[in-house]
């Protein structure tokens, strides 16, 4: 059997520190996520169907990847709208191979996922070389794993492996000089190519090294010409499927471009700017009817079987959603600005209606950001410039202009106090209108000087009439009183409590505490109502409880608040979280005895931990009183704790491990009591060896088989050209990856083998570790088949500088065994 040595280059390791006393605080957990409606769809450009005849569809304009059954049944929703890898931003284009990777088009590059999502690899970037795109649409994979790109823009076909390695790319196949367009792109089971192209009306078929074998235009058909032709699919058989995008069609060919079929047309299997078009193994052709907002599928002979989807503003699908409201019902208003429209929910997010229309003209939205409720229902939108009241079913009422003479002004926040004056925060011009029940301006107060006010965006009012204004640009609070005169100011930049960056919604409880969505810092922060931090939450993400620029806030009745998280496209609800977190468990167990000397300390909540609560709340220490140290890693959401010591415990000796009241959940809430547990270490027999030591370069191993594997990873591995090794007994090579590698079956002589492993950078710099693995034969007359099993126990942290430049590395020997 092959031993294996594990090196692990680390960038952080958290060390326990000395208890202290934790100050409690209250949190709040997510209950609730509001987000675009199932089987709707924004512009639907992509389609295909993988072996198992699953349907995947590029909804454009969501941002996100529908997966459904040949029935039309929805399976699974992913994707998100951003730039970051994972995140979609305006995909085109889709593919599956035959593993179930998932290949997608968007902002000049290709992403690989897994079919629930999760990010494989991504690879691209704009510009003109070789593996950059410019506007890249259709994408097919061969039976080999190979993926072709139609790179638009750029006029050329590309070719890569199945982790996006460069391999070719061809163009050329256009007339009289001028450049192509390519748009889909599809693989028949022979290797052959086939490419629609937008500008020369046709579709051309390649070998797989991108020799031109046909070309098929309007004259092949005896129909009307093609018109900006998009997707393209291979049958089984070898028919090929065109979208005839702008004829509002799909073409069926046979194998030498006759045309066999039309899809589309009356009775029911109107087309309109079709975009893709796939089939399955059973012959079925399904369509992304991009302009109707559908899917629709047809039999092989182009009879129209079922089409499902409708347009993506349907009931609880948001775009942007920005201001927040909620009635003395516990309904609430949600501005869905970039769909110009005001949608209405009860407090569990179930619909209940939505109202609106884009315009500029009375009783019409552009991008309405601001929203409040008064007392009798009545509904205060701020967009354009200007505040509209409306009935809560969205009749208009009344329009508060916001009038300097140049339609200039850009109000973000709007609220109404008891009275029924109603306040709106102008960011363009750096004002505050206040206007009367019946929209008279009663007063502007703005700082033409910044010197109090730079960029006042959200607006709250207390009981008692004081105004509450977020300034995004100045990162605090101001609070008025209700002639506009200054009571106090507090916050400022930064990200620890009452700091803030980009402070935009603002809200307030029963008890006047003051909640406000912290843009730029993608969190939460509940304050007291002198501005004092209370609790906060959330960070940078898409799960439950992050957020990526939070916008609109509103509290009801009972405590829930509600967030706008703007560029999830979503409303987040949370509620006060008080329960205390419980330790479910413990390794070693209380009492428990011949514990490994060499093993961790684990720990088990019933809920995310706060960290940094649990370090501070931890100790491991001897009978003697002695405290161990040693470090924590976490897992599966911060309720897995495992404490390494930094030296392996001492053998057949008492040990206490003591977990102070004052750790926390991740909401705040602390632990009710101390819990207390001891175990006894056994004794080392023959069978297990010990390694410590330090410095690392230098260390002694000891191996009983003629061959070692050798991996570990390299965390800040971005620039990382290769890892390689080389043997002073005999024997070199590459290891196979950077961020992690691995060099397997490393063949020892007899005697001490030194093996050096080199890191080498972009930069030509290298960072070299060498270790000593000493190796001796067996006896030949010894008994034969022994197979007794040894362990070999890595422990301890050692820090340590690689020589040439690259950094400091913490290298944690870990666990393997040796046969």
């Amino acid at each position: 059997m092959t031993a294996v040595i594990v090196i692990a280059l680390l960038s952080l390791t958290v060390f326990c520190t000395l208890p202290s006393t934790a100050e409690a605080r209250e949190g709040y957990q997510a209950d609730g996520v509001w987000f675009s409606g199932e089987t709707q769809f924004n512009r639907p450009t992509g389609v295909t169907v993988d072996v198992w005849g699953y349907v995947y569809v590029v909804d454009s304009s969501n941002n996100r990847i529908q997966i459904f059954d040949g029935s039309g049944a929805l399976m699974t929703i992913w994707g998100r709208q951003g730039s970051e890898e994972g995140e979609l931003n305006g995909p085109v284009g889709i593919a599956v191979d035959s593993t179930g990777h998932v290949y997608v088009t968007d902002a000049n590059r290709v992403q690989k996922f897994t079919r629930s999502g999760d990010l494989v690899a991504s690879w691209g970037g704009i510009g003109v070389g070789d593996g950059e795109f410019n506007g890249p649409w259709g994408v097919a994979v061969d039976t080999s794993g190979n993926v072709y790109v139609a790179d638009t823009w750029n006029h050329r076909i590309q070719k890569f492996d199945a982790n996006g390695s460069y391999i070719a790319q061809w163009s050329g196949w256009g007339r009289g000089g001028m450049d192509e367009y390519p748009t889909g792109v599809a693989v028949d089971p022979a290797g052959n190519v086939y490419v629609t192209d937008l500008s020369f009306e046709l579709a051309t078929k390649f070998d797989a090294n991108g020799t031109l074998l046909s070309a098929w235009g309007s004259s092949s058909f005896n129909e009307s010409q093609l018109w900006g032709p998009q997707g393209v699919t291979v049958d089984s058989s070898g028919n090929v499927y065109l979208a005839d995008t702008h004829n509002n069609r799909v073409l069926a060919l046979n194998d030498s471009g006759e045309l066999v079929r039309t899809f589309g047309g009356p009775a029911g299997g109107e087309l309109n700017r079709p975009g893709s078009v796939a089939v399955d193994s059973a012959g079925n052709v399904y369509v992304a009817d991009t302009w109707n907002h559908r899917m629709q599928k047809f039999d092989d002979d182009g009879t129209p079987l079922m089409r499902w989807g409708s347009k993506g503003g349907g009931e609880k699908w948001l775009h942007g959603p920005t201001g927040l409201a909620v009635d003395t019902a516990g309904n609430v208003f949600v501005a869905d600005s970039k769909n110009d429209r005001i949608q209405v929910f009860d407090g569990s997010g179930r619909y209940i209606d939505d109202w609106g229309v884009s315009g500029d003209g009375d009783g019409k939205l552009d991008a309405p950001w601001g929203i409040a409720v008064d007392s009798t229902g009545n509904v205060y939108v701020a967009d354009s410039n200007r505040v509209q009241r409306f009935t809560d079913r969205g009749a208009f009422l009344t329009a508060y202009v916001m009038d300097r003479g140049d339609s200039s002004a850009r109000p973000s926040g709007v609220a109404v106090d008891t009275a029924g004056n109603v306040y709106a925060t102008d960011h363009q011009n750096n004002c505050i209108y206040k206007f009367d029940g019946q929209g008279a301006v009663v007063s502007v107060w703005r700082d033409d000087n910044g010197s109090w006010l730079q960029c006042p965006w959200g607006v709250a009012v207390d009981a008692s009439g004081s105004v509450f204004i977020t300034d995004y640009f100045a990162n605090q609070i101001v609070k008025l009183d209700a002639e506009g005169n200054i009571l106090e100011l507090f916050g400022r930049q930064g990200a620890g409590g009452a700091e803030f960056n980009g402070p935009a919604g603002i809200a307030l409880d029963k008890d006047g505490n003051i909640y406000v969505t912290d843009y730029r810092n993608n969190r939460v922060q509940k304050l007291d109502s002198s501005g004092e931090p209370m609790t906060m939450w959330g960070h940078y993400g898409h799960e439950a409880g992050q957020f990526r620029s939070p916008t609109g806030i509103a509290v009801d009745s009972t405590g829930h608040v509600y967030v706008g998280d703007y560029l999830n496209d979503r409303i987040q609800t949370f509620s006060l979280d008080t329960m205390p977190p419980s330790l479910m468990g413990m390794r070693p167990a209380d009492g428990e005895a011949d514990v490994d000397p060499a093993s961790s300390i684990d720990l088990v909540f019933d809920e995310p931990m706060d960290q940094a609560s649990v370090d501070e709340a931890l100790t491991v220490s001897s009978s003697s009183g002695l405290r161990i140290s040693g470090y924590l890693v976490w897992s599966d959401g911060s309720t897995l704790c495992s404490f390494v010591p930094s030296a392996m415990l001492q053998q057949n000796a008492t040990y206490a491990v003591r977990l102070q009241g004052g750790a926390m959940d991740a909401a705040g809430n602390g632990m009710p009591s101390e819990i207390e547990v001891t175990f006894r270490t056994a004794t080392a027999n023959a069978t297990t060896i010990v390694v410590e030591g330090s410095p690392l370069s230098g260390s002694q191993y000891t191996a009983e088989n003629p061959t070692v594997d050798l991996a570990g990873s390299i965390l800040d591995s971005s620039t990382v050209v290769s890892v390689t090794w080389i043997n002073d007994r005999g024997g070199s090579g590459v290891a196979s990856g950077t961020a992690v590698w691995d060099i397997p079956d490393v063949k020892l002589s007899s005697g001490v083998n030194n093996i050096t492993i080199t890191v080498q950078y972009a930069s030509g710099k290298t960072n070299s570790q060498a270790i000593s693995v000493a190796y001796q034969p067996p006896d030949p007359t010894s008994q034969y088949g022994s197979d007794i099993p040894m362990e070999m126990v890595f422990i301890g942290v050692v820090a340590l500088t690689l020589a040439g430049g690259g950094g400091l590395y913490l290298w944690r020997r870990r666990r393997s065994s040796i046969r």
